[in-house]
């Protein structure tokens, strides 16, 4: 007995939902081992265990932008050569996958042509040969991945082993840099005296012996007190006095000299906690604030004459 069309097209319905089911696979169950709610789509994510390597992988990354310890430069080099091979691997890997996703319909277009003529061998599927190249890039993409996290980690070995000597060394280069700052913080100020004083004989000696002879810029401030350098520069609308700048130029050095960004790194360097550093806090605009201040300029001072044998000009 013949079913009619419509019974036919009934059945054949049925028949395509029941195979695209069996396809769908069994949802997990929620709970521990399960999704932490119904609709978490986790395609393409990495797992809990490569995302917790690509953290600590990223923060081993990190190095400071000037340091003079060739052992970490290297290792640092050898990082970098490993993730531009991993990065061209990857590049390559991803023109692969294009390709196979391409490769219905390409080796059909191919063998289209051939059917119109049927000249020569008839051309293969390009798929099984696209799949070997995939798993064979795969598998290099993952073994520099594997690379990438021991060069890293030989980092971390290193930087552990050696720590105290690096922060010895860092901190040794730390004060020299800053000596050298406060140096040039000086000479600055007496070639400027120079600058000032080549210019205003210069002005003598064109307009002598007029009255303007006698006149010059007010050399005490910046930029002789012109708005237009000051603010293009600093973006203030206040005249600024050049010794300011000079003393600005000293505290930051001093900031450096100590710098600590988080309580964790100040503590790190200096051993002390955060409740002894808030006992040392104070308001800028109080009494105690200024006299913060002049034991902190006075301390500075003492430090630069005991280095230079010298009292400083600001």
């Amino acid at each position: 007995m013949s079913l009619d069309p419509l019974e036919l097209a009934e059945r054949d319905i049925a028949l395509a939902a029941a195979e695209a089911a069996a396809r769908v696979p069994a949802a997990r169950p929620r709970g521990r081992e399960g999704e932490p709610f119904v609709g978490l789509d986790r395609t393409g994510m990495p797992s809990v265990q490569d995302l917790g390597r690509i953290e600590s992988n990223a923060f081993r990354r990190l190095s400071p932008r000037r340091h003079r310890w060739a052992a970490l430069i290297a290792i640092d080099e050898r990082v970098a050569d490993v993730e531009r091979r991993h990065g061209e691997a990857g590049q390559q890997l991803r023109e692969l996958r294009e390709q196979l996703a391409n490769a219905p319909s390409a080796d059909a277009t191919q063998l289209a042509a051939w059917l119109a003529d049927q000249k020569g061998p008839r051309p293969q599927s390009s798929i099984p040969a696209l799949e070997l190249e995939i798993a064979e890039a795969e598998a290099e993409v993952a073994g520099l991945e594997i690379l990438v996290t021991r060069e890293l980690a030989a980092k971390a070995e290193y930087v552990e082993k050696h720590r105290a000597r690096l922060v010895k060394d860092a901190a040794a280069h730390t004060g020299e840099a800053h000596e050298r700052v406060i140096a040039l913080v000086d000479q600055l100020e007496q070639a400027r005296a120079d600058l000032v004083g080549a210019r205003e004989a210069a002005l003598w000696a064109a307009m002598y012996p007029a009255q303007q002879a006698g006149r010059g810029p007010q050399s005490s401030l910046l930029a002789a007190g012109r708005a237009k350098p000051v603010r293009e520069t600093l973006g203030l609308e206040t005249a600024v006095e050049y010794s300011r700048l000079l003393k600005a130029l000293a505290a930051d050095a001093l900031y450096w000299r100590d710098a600590g960004t988080t309580p964790e790194q100040r503590q790190a360097m200096s051993g002390d906690t955060d409740s002894d550093r808030a006992r040392d806090v104070v308001w800028t605009n109080t009494p105690e604030g200024a006299e913060a201040e002049r034991a902190e300029k006075k301390a500075a001072r003492e430090r630069y004459e005991a280095l230079w044998g010298k009292p400083p000009s600001w």
